[in-house]
């Protein structure tokens, strides 16, 4: 029996459905002993197969070798046809640790003309199923010379090329899902593909669909054949986002460098998996930046490119080093204090289109004033050949309101005490010059934020932080009482709140938490005041996630989430938000909102933000709605002002500072206060770039169509 080719059919998670196939490789043993090798789908500790029968349904004899990721056959199904010289082995999902061997085997007369290439050899036409008229196999089998398998995968190619239709259309429309595409995201796209020729600079206004626009495009250019490896660039903040959508909407699976698939590979990861996406701070930086920079990438999208205006800068200059096909750069604000940050970015996507920096300035910027362009209709000719630009008032989008409410709960004695006594102790941690690996940084902001959300939160992380061995005993017994007084913490007050705010409010709630210790003690407290409750967090399965989204669509009234697994899911048909505890990074807040409050929502959105008085996350509520006015924006600006505080930290670990640098209450309220004036500046900073924008390109720039 020859050795079968493995090959992945599709991406499969881990729960499997009944038809599910996956090729094997077969070798035989001698003496009627055959071994298939399990392909890497299979390579999961608690896949065992059980029962393994013939495509006729009877039980075939076997063991399975977990060890060795095998199997053997002491019985041979059926042969079938005699006469076939090629086979294809499968082992088809029936229902948990049963499967059936499926043989597939081509007839002799094609298996002359389809040969099994030697080892290495490239050959993508053994593993498709081929049928010929007999004329034109005739044909076939007297074309001298001899036709081989990549003669054939070449004329294949050129005949699936020829009858692709050109990019005044897009083949890939009828793929999307889950939303309800806009025709300026069409047209956009057209445009960059048509005109632009794969290389663009997407500028539309925040909210308008840059992302849906960047997904449609590189949709086309992978179904098209015209690119294979992906490297997306953006924000650490947005990179699930990213994923979600991308996944949710175009089918297409983009793996984190922080992903544990990717992260066991180490160093060859980088070779090895052809669509990533990763933080622009990660990528700039060793070991990633020479592993991305040593192999060429068909297409790289740089989401809030803005950050790449300055070409002094290292994300500038390892961008522009790396090698690369097809570009998009999506910024809603591509100038900012000088028309040399334009310049900047249009070198990336077309160098010397803009000719050298000298020539561009003294050409297009006026003396004295850095943002007033001079020979403004050339510069306009010359960026129309990089640049796409939609309007909100062009477009004729009209955005729904939204409303929001807080409540603040005031904390019991107990309750008080015991946030307290943590929060001591993270500030305590933090301020240490040398932290225990137990207790590192993000251990001890996640704790507190924990503490901010339930204190079932809080009992369940502290129970988890006990069970590390490598804990100092003058710690452990610290949060050994700790975590015993958390757990016996009633879990009233916010509760009993949300409760009170489900007579005030009638229709569809989805109330967002980041702990699932949170989401279950929520579940159970509603439950039992008789409400039907879905619960959606990134531990279902796909059919399970499915069935949660279904499950309030239909009769829930409440679905409580987590943001893992909530990325790019359309929950439009809602129109209420309750945010049962917040993040420190408003980053995160936007996300969660912008899951009702988008493109194709028709109802205004309702937001309810819970927080105890005195906490963190209160002094972060305030902050976002004193200075920013948070709930009033657009979705997407929050991360165009947070952009412009010009810091290489995450908002929560600035948060985190200010908190773990303070004295007292009044310090840290003072040191907020501080840092609602430098976002207030950054908000000032962000809407005088808008109407900078807007005289500079003006109604220019509107795609094709």
């Amino acid at each position: 029996m020859q050795a079968a080719r493995a090959k992945i059919l599709g991406v499969w998670d881990s729960n499997w459905e009944t038809g599910d196939r996956f090729e094997v490789q077969a070798h035989s043993l001698g003496a009627g002993t055959i071994r298939l090798a399990l392909p890497a789908e299979m390579l999961d500790p608690a896949t065992t197969v059980k029962l393994l029968e013939d495509g006729a349904g009877r039980p075939l004899l076997f063991v399975h070798l977990a060890g060795e990721n095998s199997i053997e056959l002491t019985s041979t199904p059926a042969q079938g046809a005699s006469g076939a010289e090629i086979e294809t082995i499968w082992l088809e999902y029936l229902s948990p640790n049963r499967y059936r061997l499926i043989i597939d085997r081509v007839p002799p007369h094609l298996a002359k003309v389809l040969a099994v290439p030697a080892k290495g050899a490239v050959d993508a036409v053994a593993d498709r199923e081929i049928e010929f008229s007999s004329a034109d196999f005739n044909l076939l089998r007297r074309s001298a010379p001899p036709i081989t398998p990549r003669d054939f995968e070449l004329a294949l190619r050129a005949v699936k090329l020829a009858s692709h239709p050109g990019f005044d259309s897009l083949i890939t429309l009828p793929m999307v899902r889950d939303m309800e595409l806009l025709e300026h995201q069409i047209r956009s796209a057209i445009t960059v593909l048509r005109r632009l020729r794969g290389r663009a600079l997407l500028c539309d206004e925040v909210g308008l669909g840059k992302t849906i626009e960047a997904g449609l495009v590189l949709s086309e250019l992978l179904v098209r054949g015209l690119a294979r490896s992906v490297l997306v660039l953006t924000p650490p903040s947005l990179i699930t986002q990213w994923q979600g959508e991308m996944r949710r909407k175009f089918g297409i699976e983009l793996t984190s460098h922080d992903d544990p698939a990717f992260r066991q590979r180490e160093a060859d990861a980088w070779k090895c998996h052809d669509r990533v996406i990763v933080s622009q701070h990660t990528a700039k930086r060793e070991p990633h930046r020479s592993a991305i920079l040593n192999r060429k990438w068909d297409i790289v999208i740089v989401d809030e490119a803005h950050h790449m205006r300055n070409r002094t800068t290292a994300i500038w200059k390892f961008t522009s080093e790396i090698q690369k096909q097809f570009i998009l750069l999506l910024t809603a604000t591509p100038v900012q204090n000088n028309l040399e940050e334009l310049f900047n970015l249009v070198t990336l996507l077309e160098p010397g289109l803009l000719s050298t920096k000298r020539d561009f300035s003294q050409r297009f910027i006026s003396k004295g004033d850095k943002l007033t362009p001079k020979n403004v209709d050339e510069l306009h000719t010359l960026l129309s050949e990089v640049m796409v630009r939609n309007r909100r008032s062009t477009v004729g989008l009209q955005f729904t309101q939204r409303f929001a409410r807080t409540e603040s709960v005031a904390m019991t004695g107990a309750e008080k005490a015991l946030y307290d006594a943590v929060a001591a102790l993270v500030r305590d941690q933090l301020r240490a010059e040398t932290k225990t690996t137990a207790l590192n940084r993000m251990t001890l902001i996640t704790l507190q934020m924990a503490l901010g959300s339930s204190s079932a939160a809080a009992a369940a992380m502290l129970e988890n932080l006990l069970d590390k061995p490598i804990l100092p005993d003058c710690q452990r017994q610290s949060i050994l009482e700790l975590a015993g007084r958390a757990s016996l913490q009633d879990q009233g007050a916010k509760v009993d709140r949300l409760l009170r705010l489900l007579d005030e409010f009638p229709d569809k709630l989805v109330i967002f938490t980041q702990f699932r210790a949170t989401q279950e003690m929520l579940r159970s407290r509603l439950v039992q005041a008789g409400h039907d409750v879905a619960v959606f967090h990134g531990g279902l399965s796909r059919l399970g996630k499915e069935g949660a989204i279904e499950h309030f669509r239909e009769s829930a009234r409440l679905m409580i989430c987590t943001e893992s697994g909530s990325e790019g899911r359309n929950l439009q048909f809602a129109h209420g938000l309750c945010n049962f505890d917040l993040p420190w990074n408003p980053m995160k807040i936007e996300q969660r909102i912008g899951r009702l409050s988008r493109i194709g929502q028709k109802r205004d959105v309702y937001v309810f933000n819970f927080v105890a008085a005195g906490t963190v996350e209160a002094a972060v509520l305030h902050l976002l709605e004193a200075k920013l006015n948070m709930f009033e924006l657009v979705i997407g600006e929050v991360d165009m002002i947070l952009g412009n505080l010009d810091e290489e930290k995450e908002f929560e670990d600035i948060v985190a500072d200010e908190w773990a640098a303070a004295a007292n209450a009044d310090e840290f309220a003072a040191r907020m206060e501080m840092l609602g004036n430098r976002l207030l500046a950054a908000k000032v900073a962000y809407f005088q770039q808008c109407s900078q924008d807007e005289k500079l390109f003006g109604n220019r720039f509107a795609p094709e169509g």
